[in-house]
């Protein structure tokens, strides 16, 4: 019992350091008749002005109620216009949904194209985290 509360101090200031930030939900619209990007602004606020090793993107969670998630490009976004894919049109032709889907560098489930929807778990992301 002594040496898992140990383990837990010693790791305990790493857990301190993390932030989370929240978006609005929104309608996203169907393709047809036009193609149309729906984007949501998340507010970041809070961080030091200069990013370095210290700071960096852990993990992207999310719910998305979609009927064919294979139409959707799913893409993050900073101020400064470098993006990541989050995902490219995956899910096969039936698939519908991302229910308390995350993306992170080392996803447990896997990379996201080889999956099925409707989503659920951790992907490794199309892009470079």
């Amino acid at each position: 019992m002594k040496i898992v509360l140990f383990v837990g101090w010693l790791f305990a200031p790493f857990v301190g350091m993390a932030q989370v930030f929240y978006g609005h939900s929104g309608s996203i619209s169907d393709v047809q008749p036009v193609h149309r990007v729906d984007s949501f602004a998340i507010p970041v606020k809070g961080l030091p002005r200069v990013i370095d090793e210290k700071f960096g993107l852990a993990k992207v969670c999310f719910d998305i109620v979609h009927p064919r998630v294979a139409d959707l490009k799913i893409e993050l976004l900073s101020p400064d216009g470098t993006g990541i894919w989050l995902s490219n049109r995956n899910g096969g032709d039936q698939g519908s949904g991302y229910y308390s889907t995350c993306f992170r560098a080392n996803g447990h489930s896997g990379f996201v194209y080889q999956a099925k929807a409707p989503f659920s778990g951790e992907f490794i992301p199309d892009g470079r985290m």
